[in-house]
C-alpha cells in the first residue's frame, strides 16, 4: 500500500458517507482501489457519484505516483438499473457487471458493482454464493479477476521483447 485517503461522500441532511481511495503497487505498477457505500436517495446518490468522479480527474499530487488503472467497487444502493448515479459512472469509466446481489438470501437487485478503468481490465465478475456469504451481509459479495491490459505502449513492447527471446533458438553447443 502506497498511500490511502478519504473521500468524504455525506450530503447534508443523510446518513454519513465516504469512500477509501488507496493506491496499492503490484509489481511495477499502481492500481487505485476506490471502496465506497452510496446512500440511499436518488439525489444523494447522484452528488455522491459526482462527488467520486471529481476525484477521478483531480490532478495527481507530486507526493503520488500516477496510477496504471483504476478499481471501483462497493453498495451503490442504486436498484434502477443504469439510471441515477450509475449512469454517470458508467460514462466515466464504462459500464459495469450487474449482477444481482441483494437481499443475500435471494438476490433480485443489482446494488454492488465494479468498475475497471485504465489499463486493466475486469473479468470473470460473479456473485459469490455460499450459506456463510448470505449470513455475513444482507449483500452478496462480487467477485473478479483484474488483468494488467496491453494498452500501454511500454507493456506491448515488453511483451514482443519476451516474444522474440522465446522464438530465438539456442545455440546448445556454444555451451560447450
Amino acid at each position: 500500500m502506497l498511500a490511502a485517503r478519504l473521500i468524504d461522500l455525506t450530503v447534508a441532511g443523510c446518513e454519513p458517507r465516504g469512500a477509501i481511495d488507496a493506491d496499492v503497487l503490484i509489481g511495477e505498477r499502481v492500481l487505485r482501489v476506490i471502496a465506497t457505500h452510496f446512500g440511499l436517495h436518488a439525489a444523494e446518490r447522484r452528488q455522491q457519484a459526482n462527488r467520486l468522479m471529481a476525484a477521478l480527474v483531480e490532478p495527481v499530487p507530486s507526493n503520488r505516483r500516477e496510477a496504471h488503472a483504476v478499481l471501483l467497487m462497493g453498495d451503490l444502493n442504486e436498484w434502477r438499473g443504469r439510471r441515477g448515479a450509475i449512469l454517470s459512472l458508467d460514462r466515466r469509466l464504462g459500464p459495469s457487471a450487474a449482477a444481482r446481489t441483494f437481499p443475500s438470501w435471494m438476490p433480485v437487485l443489482a446494488l454492488d458493482r465494479i468498475y475497471a478503468d485504465g489499463r486493466a481490465i475486469l473479468r470473470d465478475v460473479g456473485v459469490y454464493r455460499s450459506p456463510l456469504a448470505r449470513l455475513a451481509s444482507d449483500h452478496l459479495p462480487l467477485v473478479g479477476s483484474l488483468c494488467w491490459s496491453a494498452r500501454d505502449p511500454r507493456d506491448r513492447e515488453r511483451l514482443r521483447a519476451s516474444r522474440r527471446r522465446a522464438r530465438t533458438p539456442v545455440n546448445k553447443s556454444a555451451d560447450i
